[in-house]
């Protein structure tokens, strides 16, 4: 009994104790830098942020971050949801190319944050140019668009081996490091300076946050992954509690969670980190629908994009940066090898090793129940009440009695029937995993897994009760920079204005950065991005030229 009564109280102990705090002093805000101010469609954004909280430290409630890209008139272009380890991460934001020419607003922000003020937001703007399409003729000034330059703090020194560097050469730069920054995590980028500047300090004052009580909060903080929400309602707009709900990730690897709805018909699934950029599949029971709660703001007004121009003069530089940005996508786009941040060595092995049959090495044949039958001896294909079912024989058991088994297709939870009506020249292998699970309320003797030759859904075969989503409108990657292997053997067209781009150096007492110039010439710049004082910006910049071509 005194246990009991410790667990029914405990929720009530923990509001009292949360209410009695100071609830700002657990607010944070979601400072991040970008690569350039201007960009040619086709090109990636490269982004570095840090979430800190009231005291400028880095905060580790949330575990996600929110990016998005708006438009003139405060409408979202392109949405990310990207990993926040430890407080900090970065991401590149890939501009497509139907993106129109003009000024854009990159606003970024965590699920907790939305509980406080929105004037706290950190807000960016940039200039893209669609090659296609023509910049609007109001964003063009006869004057210049800086009338005044930011004075730039240098808490650490910069030193270049020369100010004047060649063309296609492997060049170094030197930070010496004082004490109170060794060993913290810097972003470093090394990129050609713009001739288009808009107002956008680093350094922002904060907003007066809103005072919150405990019964204020409505969101919680993707703490352990990203928290996805929804409600499951009948043609009659019914809510419908205790409707069991699937989510699978196709492809390989694959991932799924089953979960049941409260009594408002709302269920809670928490994605893994690595999972939350991939897309995903919901399954209900035919006849219901649902709605996904988005985590990304629904509400934009509070954006105010800065007012911008860009100089007449700029137009021809404009012009070559395009022409250069097109000739690297070209040349380079391969060769870069932009790789995926996530890492698939970090998923859990799902069972053990399973028996696998390798269609193209049987007879085929027109069906897959003939096939199942023919060559897959561990299944066996019964109708059970009118309807088909898979069964796998129970381990250890001679008298070979049988139970039903999960049956997956590409990661995908779907009902025996799905697979028999399934075209068997598709599949390119099936899986027969021998080992009991559990899924929800159900227990399974086996899991049976089918693999299409693409190894993703073909979801227009799916019967209705399954709905696709997009987890993100892109995965979350990082650039890799260029190395002396990739210049030596063949020389091609190298037009790159990001010359390097690390968003987590550590910095040691000296610290040797290396990169290699391109055959683009002009007046180049290094910043270093950091934390300082509880300050997210600008630690130091230096600048260097690179002139003509290389003298190897």
């Amino acid at each position: 009994m005194p246990l009991v009564i410790l667990l029914i109280a405990w929720p009530h102990m923990a509001k009292c104790q949360l209410a009695a705090d100071d609830i700002n002093s657990l607010s944070e805000e979601l400072a991040f830098h970008i690569n350039d101010n201007v960009f040619v469609t086709g090109e990636h954004m490269l982004v570095s942020y840090q979430c800190l909280n009231t005291s400028g430290d880095v905060s580790t409630i949330s575990q996600v971050a929110y990016f998005e890209l708006l438009d003139d008139s405060n409408r979202p272009v392109l949405q990310q949801k990207c990993v926040l380890k430890d407080g900090k991460g970065s991401t590149d934001i890939f501009l497509t190319r139907d993106l129109r020419s003009g000024i854009y607003t990159l606003i970024g922000y965590t699920r907790w944050m939305q509980n406080f003020s929105l004037k706290s937001i950190w807000q960016r703007s940039i200039v893209v140019h669609n090659p296609f399409r023509m910049l609007p003729s109001a964003l063009f000034t006869s004057d210049t668009i800086c009338k005044s330059e930011v004075t730039n703090p240098q808490y650490l020194e910069i030193a270049f081996e020369n100010s004047t560097l060649p063309a296609n050469n492997k060049s170094n730069v030197t930070l010496t490091v004082p004490s109170e920054l060794v060993g913290d995590l810097v972003t470093v980028s090394v990129k050609k300076k713009s001739h288009l500047c808009i107002q956008n300090p680093i350094d922002i004052g904060k907003a007066q946050l809103l005072e919150l009580s405990i019964e204020d909060i409505q969101y919680l903080p993707d703490y352990r992954g990203y928290l996805l929400s929804g409600q499951i309602l009948d043609k009659g707009d019914v809510q419908l509690a205790g409707e069991q709900i699937t989510l699978s990730f196709p492809g390989q690897p694959f991932s799924h969670q089953v979960t049941i709805t409260d009594s408002a018909g709302f269920f809670y699934f928490n994605v893994p980190v690595i999972d939350m950029n991939r897309d995903f599949v919901v399954n209900v029971r035919n006849g219901l629908r649902f709605k996904i709660q988005d985590s990304f703001l629904e509400d934009h007004t509070f954006v105010s994009a800065d007012q911008c121009k860009i100089s007449e003069k700029s137009k021809t530089w404009l012009l070559q940066r395009s022409i250069e940005s097109q000739i690297e996508s070209a040349y380079r786009e391969d060769e870069r090898s932009i790789d995926n941040v996530i890492d698939q060595s970090m998923r859990p092995t799902f069972l053990k090793e399973p028996t696998t049959y390798l269609m193209d090495d049987y007879t085929r044949f027109p069906s897959m129940e003939d096939a199942i039958r023919e060559f897959v001896q561990e299944v066996w294909v019964r109708k059970i009440n009118d309807s088909a079912a898979l069964l796998v024989p129970y381990l250890n058991n001679k008298s070979m009695d049988v139970g039903p088994a999960l049956v997956m297709l590409n990661g995908i939870v779907v009902p025996a029937k799905v697979i028999l009506q399934w075209k068997a020249a598709d599949i390119e292998s099936i899986n027969v995993y021998s080992s009991q699970v559990r899924m929800g309320a159900h227990e399974y003797q086996g899991v049976i897994g089918f693999w299409t030759y693409s190894k993703s859904e073909r979801l227009d075969q799916l019967p209705s009760t399954y709905r696709y989503f997009s987890g993100s409108t892109q995965p979350s990657r990082k650039l890799a920079n260029v190395t002396d292997d990739q210049l030596k053997n063949e020389r091609v067209p190298d037009f790159r204005q990001q010359l390097y781009w690390d968003a987590q150096l550590l910095l040691e007492k000296e610290t040797t950065v290396e990169f290699y110039t391109s055959d683009n010439p002009g007046e180049y710049v290094v910043e270093i991005i950091g934390t300082n004082k509880g300050k997210f910006g600008l630690l130091a910049t230096g600048t260097f030229e690179v002139v003509g071509e290389s003298t190897e």
